[in-house]
């Protein structure tokens, strides 16, 4: 959302939109995590512990540094 500027709305937003970007390898956890959200796919909890790491390692920090970078941002937390 940060990158692309919009909210995606839709399953198939979020895969739309994340096409427009560079995940690298991390691409296929969006792609297997909308086949899954479409009843079309399965996880291993080894693919599980590796989304858990991208989160944490990438989109975590990611997010910080905009942040730090653009105070008024606006972070949702639940």
């Amino acid at each position: 959302m940060l990158q692309t500027r919009q909210f995606p709305y839709t399953y198939d937003d979020i895969l739309g939109f994340s096409r427009k970007i560079d995940l690298g390898h991390y691409q296929e956890l969006v792609e297997k995590a909308y086949k899954i959200r479409k009843r079309d796919g399965t996880i291993k909890a080894q693919e599980i512990i590796r989304n858990i790491t991208y989160i944490n390692n990438f989109i975590e920090p990611f997010l910080k540094r905009e942040y730090d970078k653009n105070k008024d941002l606006i972070v949702i937390k639940n």
